[in-house]
């Protein structure tokens, strides 16, 4: 008794420093060391699972992990969080206040180094209230959970279909910066590399349909959550971009069409009721529905003539017909169905173009608005794709078969030039089936050093091996010509177990290399 007696705990909680004792032995921790680090997490649950209502006895012990927590308790917890292959998977945090109602703030905020907080917000387009401002979930991830895990949980929960459709955007709220996140990168990468200079409330993590298939919209009829997700997003970016350059009458039967689906129950002429009016005027707000520019240059009684007018071409339309109506009225002045980026074809900036990258289009070029795109590949004809920064600029190639060369595209920043593979990726692997993903990323000229000695090519293996096959192609073996033959651990992020090896488990991990924006997904044989 004596051993329980030093943490003041009565017979109600030795199960708790058994569960605690068992794993910490399991992890490697000595008998000398033990009681140290037992004392520590004691102070550590009492502080962060008191107030959660998970005492004595949290219920997801079972799991090996508790959803409220942070840290996670143990470092087993990461090697939990991926059911499925290839995909490392997140908790969405079941009381979506339950974090911010603790007064504290998060701890990764400030910009400077420190534990990151393991809970994600993310913002969406599922009409979750009335509110849209508060559409959001909060995600608590481990270390192994990547991006894919993250869109996947979400999905999950609103039963949506088209899961290869979506990506997850990051952008930075004062300077407007956008990062889309490859499905593949470690969640815990993308807040070290991007919350560290700035603080955590700057940036704004987005879930977004990005990859459009051919007839995009007959497909998404067959999944309603889809459907409306999409047209909620679409909403949103006609209001914040373009509704106040509209014009007048495109502007008022947008508005009108998205107050028929609002309101679902009332009747064609419900508006000409001068008290149905207000209600909608001052409950609800014409703001929602209208951009400010048409409630400012219209006189209100002349405004309230137009909207009962217009209101009645839809009266009778339902919600998915009310969609449906938006997007044909919509297109012709906002094409939400293709991305568009300010570059230039070949490496020394020779022609400026505007790249078009869509379910339609799929790679064509533009020189001049108004005229006809160029077309340049299908995403089927897409082999590989990489992306470099040469001179302070990005740029872009992409192996296109039955092409003599590989298309060079560049851009002015890297992160466009990223931004753009991340769609040409998720679009070939959208049209191929695949979740292997097209990008192949290179080391840069001054590491490539390193490996001057070594005339080798790495042969690209299936899902199912667990090892990449090196092959010389003179058939020697020449070793590196600098005797730098070990990795730093520090650099290694370990993830999911996948089998056993000879030596040991066999993990799948991240080798964060020094260089700038290079990783390597690799899989270790890790023994003890």
């Amino acid at each position: 008794m004596q051993f329980w007696s030093f943490f003041s705990c009565g017979t109600t909680d030795i199960s708790r420093i058994s569960y605690y004792a068992g794993a910490l032995f399991g992890a490697g921790v000595s008998p000398y060391d033990l009681a140290g680090e037992l004392e520590r997490r004691w102070a550590w649950e009492n502080q962060w699972m008191a107030s959660s209502g998970c005492n004595p006895f949290p219920l997801c012990w079972a799991r090996g992990a508790c959803i409220y927590s942070y840290p996670p308790p143990l470092r087993k917890y990461d090697g939990q969080l991926a059911p499925t292959k290839g995909m490392a998977a997140a908790y969405v945090d079941p009381n979506r206040t339950h974090a911010m109602s603790q007064g504290g703030k998060p701890r990764f905020s400030t910009g400077t180094a420190g534990p990151l907080d393991r809970l994600l917000r993310i913002f969406h387009y599922f009409e979750s209230s009335s509110d849209p401002c508060t559409w959001a979930s909060n995600i608590r991830h481990g270390d192994s959970t990547d991006v894919k895990g993250i869109i996947q949980k979400i999905l999950d929960i609103h039963k949506v279909r088209c899961v290869s459709c979506f990506g997850l955007r990051l952008s930075h709220l004062r300077t407007g910066e956008v990062h889309w996140l490859h499905p593949d990168t470690g969640v815990c990468h993308v807040r070290e590399r991007y919350e560290r200079g700035h603080p955590q409330e700057d940036w704004r993590y987005e879930l977004r349909i990005r990859y459009l298939p051919k007839g995009f919209l007959n497909q998404f009829n067959e999944d309603q959550p889809t459907l409306n997700y999409f047209y909620h997003q679409v909403k949103s970016d006609y209001m914040m971009e373009i509704a106040d350059r509209a014009d007048q009458e495109i502007a008022l039967k947008l508005g009108c069409l998205e107050i028929r689906r609002f309101f679902r129950d009332m009747r064609g002429n419900a508006l000409d009721k001068k008290s149905n009016y207000e209600l909608l005027e001052k409950d609800v707000g014409l703001r929602r529905f209208f951009p400010r520019s048409l409630l400012d240059s219209v006189k209100a009684k002349s405004l309230r003539k137009l909207i009962q007018q217009t209101f009645k071409q839809f009266a009778n339309l339902n919600d998915q017909q009310c969609i449906l109506k938006f997007f044909e009225i919509l297109s012709p002045i906002y094409r939400f169905d293709k991305e568009c980026f300010k570059c230039a074809l070949g490496s020394s900036w020779v022609i400026a173009v505007e790249l078009a990258i869509g379910p339609e289009e799929g790679i064509s070029y533009l020189t001049d608005k108004g005229s006809n795109p160029t077309h340049l590949a299908n995403f089927t004809q897409v082999q590989s794709i990489q992306f470099e920064e040469r001179e302070r600029k990005g740029v872009l190639q992409l192996d296109v078969a039955g092409a003599a060369e590989p298309l060079t595209v560049t851009t002015t920043t890297l992160n466009t030039a990223e931004n753009m593979a991340d769609l040409i990726d998720g679009y070939c692997r959208l049209v191929s089936g695949s979740s292997s993903s097209f990008i192949f990323r290179v080391q840069k000229a001054n590491h490539e050093k390193r490996l001057q000695g070594l005339k080798a090519k790495v042969i690209t293996v299936s899902e199912t091996d667990d090892y990449a096959e090196i092959i010389d192609e003179e058939d020697t073996y020449t070793m590196p010509s600098t005797r730098d033959y070990e990795i730093q651990r520090e650099r290694i992020e370990l993830g999911r177990c996948i089998g056993e090896g000879q030596f040991g488990d066999v993990h799948q991990g991240i080798y964060i290399c020094p260089v700038e924006n290079l990783w390597f997904y690799i899989d270790f044989h890790f023994y003890r």
